[in-house]
């Protein structure tokens, strides 16, 4: 699969574009005066706790306070342990796994055979700290954007959300990969903090947090029982009220950009990712990227970031790009991140809240140090200064594809070149059309994104219904997904298929959906068909989508995608001519409409008794007046 990188940059934005086998499929945009703040960091004061949702409200210095969730100030010691206690048992003989490489790995198979037994008799499968999915960045001495830290957190969360009957926890970006740990803070000493003289700030570290208080174990076991499981009663959950109060200040990080009426959501779980390595200042916790899958190499990894953090407090995350580099490149990336969270934390105890700590990077270089790889055949830019800091960017951070590089110098737009304002603009409106004939129909409304299949023009090539209906499907799945991704939508999806009535079309079906939701790099979860033949997808949002960037609220129909008909216009006038009759507020000798052209028509043609009613009612002569600028619904008295 081809892939090229387009950059379109003018003094007011920058446009970005990625091309998958010369298709659009995705789009990004930053304003000068609006750039996003997805990933800042904030010393904020809370304005308001509410124990009735488990929230609280910060101030962090936007036009409206930022959402805080309990989850993302504190985490559960039970979930803790699922999710990281196997991961810190191992890391503890790190130095002597790497010597002694063949029994750790029989060891790490029987201890996650013995989970993933456990997890599939409950209907779950296992998430190992130390394999959570990192995607590969390419800058190494700056701090990467949140939105590609906690990607398997994501998905534990969804998973999990629906068990507890608590909302998922917000993580940083529909990209995140290395997680955001579950770490458990100690009630008492954030009580005793509280009362405490001097309050004034407050940071959620991994010694103020405490480690999670493990369980007796039955008969020395390392492991519980799975009736021990089902028989213990449930921990006690922390309550908003006795981790927060009005006034406190606390130190928190965006994972959600304001969209449509509501504020900001933010996270108490800060994530500063380097080039080869994600540090958690909040955790005490290594983790390495599943998909780095070499026992050997993981193991190295992980010894060289536990020899050379020091006495640097909280935790770290080796990434993707980490595979194969030499020890010296880490002791540059933590070297880096651990001075820049000391920075943040002098910034945090000098500035009075609210205030920015921490800025994100621009969306280029974000663009570049999330998702440029060798797949990429080409990087083409419209602007020598955009040229020039994309060149030495990549240069720094990857050589190998500086060649790759291109400056566009070309009199015709980049983007009608490559034929991509063409489709920015179908992406703007609801159906698309499929080659086959077929087309879909997408929806985005408060509560969830509708996607409707149709068949549409296509007849099939085949004598069997079932198989037009499947192809069709099938077709729509790949668009789909794209415009998913194109669109940036997010939320509950829903998508409606055309019915099948075999079980193996919807098989194949849902093979093909699978199969393209793994190109999106947005936490994801699918549904399997249900009676109605629907399809729900739960996917990660954490900015507004492209038609609410691009798009405003319509004036005429407040957002409602409808109008007033002629008829109904037509008899609102004879109603309100009435309504005036009544009050005797009707002065003129001649009463003139002025109206929407096509009011006009309908009031001398399909609606002309209308007329005649006014003159009988009123006692006087009416003149319409067509005015191509007033609204179909709306009409004039003169």
């Amino acid at each position: 699969m081809a892939k090229e990188l387009v950059v379109s940059v003018s003094p007011l934005e920058t446009k970005l574009a990625i091309l998958e086998d010369d298709q659009l499929v995705e789009f990004y945009i930053e304003r000068v005066k609006n750039r996003g703040i997805l990933g800042n960091i904030y010393k904020g004061h809370v304005t308001k706790v509410l124990p009735g949702m488990q929230s609280a409200f910060v101030s962090i210095g936007l036009e409206k306070d930022a959402f805080l969730y309990v989850s993302d100030f504190f985490e559960e010691t039970e979930e803790y342990e699922r999710l990281f206690t196997t991961a810190d048992e191992r890391s503890t003989s790190i130095s002597a796994a790497v010597t002694e490489d063949e029994p750790v790995r029989r060891s790490m198979r029987r201890d996650r055979d013995r989970d993933r037994r456990r997890y599939e008799e409950r209907g779950q499968r296992p998430v190992y700290a130390d394999k959570m999915p990192v995607s590969a960045p390419l800058e190494a001495a700056r701090p990467a954007a949140v939105e590609s830290v906690a990607e398997t957190l994501e998905k534990w969360q969804l998973q999990h959300s629906h068990q507890d009957g608590e909302p998922a926890a917000p993580l940083p970006n529909e990209n995140e990969t290395a997680g955001q740990p579950g770490v458990s803070l100690s009630a008492s000493r954030e009580q005793a903090a509280i009362n405490s003289p001097d309050h004034r700030s407050y940071f959620v570290s991994p010694q103020r947090r405490g480690r999670p208080a493990h369980r007796p174990r039955r008969n020395n076991s390392r492991y519980r029982p799975r009736e021990n499981y089902e028989k213990q009663r449930p921990p006690e959950k922390q309550s908003i009220e006795d981790l927060l109060r009005e006034g406190q200040e606390i130190i928190v990080q965006i994972a959600k950009e304001p969209i449509g009426k509501k504020g900001a959501r933010v996270t108490s779980h800060v994530a500063l990712p380097g080039r080869y390595i994600v540090y958690m200042p909040t955790v005490d916790h290594i983790g390495v990227s599943r998909r780095i899958s070499s026992e050997a190499e993981r193991l190295r990894l992980k010894d060289i970031v536990l020899r050379n953090r020091n006495n640097s407090s909280g935790g770290f995350i080796v990434r993707t790009a980490a595979d194969g580099q030499s020890e010296a490149s880490f002791q540059a990336d933590i070297r880096y991140l651990v001075q820049l969270w000391d920075d943040i934390k002098a910034r945090f105890e000098r500035l009075s809240a609210p205030a920015l700590l921490h800025t994100e990077i621009d969306l280029v270089e974000r663009i570049l140090r999330d998702q440029l790889s060798s797949g990429f055949s080409a990087i083409r830019v419209d602007d020598e200064g955009g040229y020039e800091r994309i060149l030495d960017f990549v240069n720094r951070f990857q050589p190998s594809l500086v060649s790759r590089v291109k400056l566009y110098t070309k009199d015709r737009p980049i983007y009608e070149e490559y034929g991509i304002t063409a489709e920015v603009e179908k992406a703007l409106q609801p159906k698309i059309w499929l080659k086959s004939g077929g087309y879909i129909v997408v929806n985005q409304t408060e509560a969830l994104v509708a996607i409707d299949v149709n068949t549409g023009k296509f007849v099939g090539k085949s004598d069997s219904l079932e198989d037009t209906i499947t192809n069709t499907n099938v077709e729509a799945v790949k668009e789909i997904i794209r415009q998913i991704r194109l669109r940036d939508l997010g939320g509950i999806i829903v998508i409606d298929f055309i019915d099948m009535e075999e079980k193996r079309n919807r098989k194949r079906v849902m093979e093909a959906l699978e199969q393209e939701i793994g190109k999106d790099r947005s936490p994801t979860k699918t549904l399997e068909f249900n009676e109605f033949g629907l399809i729900a997808i739960t996917r990660k949002r954490v900015k507004q989508s492209l038609e609410r960037i691009l798009c405003q609220i319509c004036p005429v129909c407040n957002g409602s995608g409808q109008a007033r008909s002629v008829t109904t216009t037509c008899y609102a006038i004879y109603d309100e001519a009435r309504r005036m009759v009544q009050n005797h507020t009707l002065e003129e000798d001649e009463l003139t409409i002025r109206v929407h052209p096509e009011v006009a028509r309908g009031l001398r043609e399909s609606e002309a008794i209308v007329i005649q009613e006014l003159r009988h009612l009123t006692g006087r002569e009416v003149t319409v007046r067509a005015d191509p600028l007033m609204p179909i619904g709306i009409f004039h008295f003169e």
